[in-house]
């Protein structure tokens, strides 16, 4: 089974005819892009959020600051985008794995999980043999109500971050983070629960987390219908977790709605966050010592699009990365694990 995802920089339609069918339910176009019609977030020209200007006042002149030469401030190139993700199948989920939602990649392999409904369970895939029976991590003792998916942090040790944060109906007060510490090569350790809050008091559906190594923090990406999806950091607080708002997406293509996975990669010498939808696959470019406006913006962006006829695999709720290669696999019984090598175009 093979497919491929086309990619560009930018924002981009939607080729898919599902697409199109559900956007239109929910957005109209805009000189800019697609813009949700129920609601959406202010934003600036350049789909940044605001900056707010800090001032001094006082009796005293203020110092002089040294400010940089036009000619000397580099603008970073945009990114090497591929031109398309050739998608080879590699495995065939196990049965345990009949409701695939979220994949990290680990030094021991591929861990996933269902969606709600299979107790605190996860599934290890030993890259040694991606088709093996996988070994179950169990990572509580109660059931979770709806994890949504999982990050993997390096450390030492490293450790697995699970989201129970799902909540379609937008009311739930008790969602939460586990961690499982790796034990030695094979082995693996529960390290607890954390109840989450998030900072406005009101309770989202939230399907995609991903560990960022340079900001030491976990983030979330939350998904709604009517409206862009919002970036969200987990921070520990006194009694329990919260979660504050960090900035919106920008409109690019179908990453308006549907936010179904994310993930931190290192790919072709260059690190990006991965984000997931039902119909397409958006990479942002994540250059050192920017802000997280800078890297969540339409110039560090490449969409790659499913074009029709695209396996149902490249289509599902899971993204991960490891080794260079991208790894997708859907929901569904005997449904393929499916591979891909990020090649930048020239």
């Amino acid at each position: 089974m093979q497919g491929a995802l086309a990619g560009r920089a930018g924002v981009h339609t939607m080729s898919s005819a599902m697409g199109l069918l559900l956007l239109a339910r929910h957005r109209t176009k805009s000189a800019t892009g697609l813009l949700p019609l129920a609601r959406h977030r202010t934003k600036s020209a350049t789909g940044l959020l605001p900056l707010a200007l800090l001032a001094c006042s006082g009796d005293h002149d203020a110092p002089d600051v040294p400010t940089a030469d036009a000619s000397e401030v580099e603008t970073p190139a945009p990114p090497r985008c591929p031109s398309a993700l050739q998608w080879e199948e590699v495995a065939t989920l196990p049965a345990a794995l009949s409701e695939l939602s979220g994949l990290a990649a680990t030094p021991a392999g591929l861990v996933g999980h269902n969606d709600s409904g299979d107790g605190p369970n996860l599934y290890l895939l030993p890259w040694g043999d991606l088709s093996a029976q996988p070994t179950t991590i169990v990572f509580a003792d109660t059931p979770p109500r709806d994890v949504e998916d999982i990050a993997w942090q390096d450390g030492d040790p490293g450790r697995l971050w699970v989201a129970d944060v799902g909540d379609n109906a937008a009311v739930r007060t008790d969602t939460r983070l586990y961690k499982v510490f790796a034990s030695g090569e094979t082995g693996w350790t529960n390290g607890g629960a954390h109840d989450v809050a998030f900072g406005d008091g009101r309770a989202r559906d939230m399907e995609a987390v991903f560990w960022w190594p340079g900001r030491g923090a976990l983030f979330g990406l939350d998904k709604s219908l009517d409206a862009l999806p919002q970036l969200w950091r987990f921070d520990e607080g006194q009694g329990q977790w919260r979660a504050e708002l960090q900035l919106d997406l920008p409109a690019l293509g179908s990453a308006d709605f549907f936010v179904t996975a994310a993930d931190f990669a290192h790919l072709a010498g260059e690190d990006w966050i991965l984000v997931k939808t039902y119909f397409s696959l958006l990479a942002f470019r994540v250059l050192p010592g920017v802000s997280p406006e800078e890297v969540f913006s339409s110039e560090q962006a490449c969409v790659l699009e499913a074009p029709p006829g695209t396996p149902p695999a490249v289509l599902g709720e899971a993204i991960t990365a490891w080794d260079g290669h991208l790894y997708a696999a859907p929901e569904g019984q005997g449904a393929a694990l499916l591979r891909a090598v990020w090649t930048p175009a020239p």
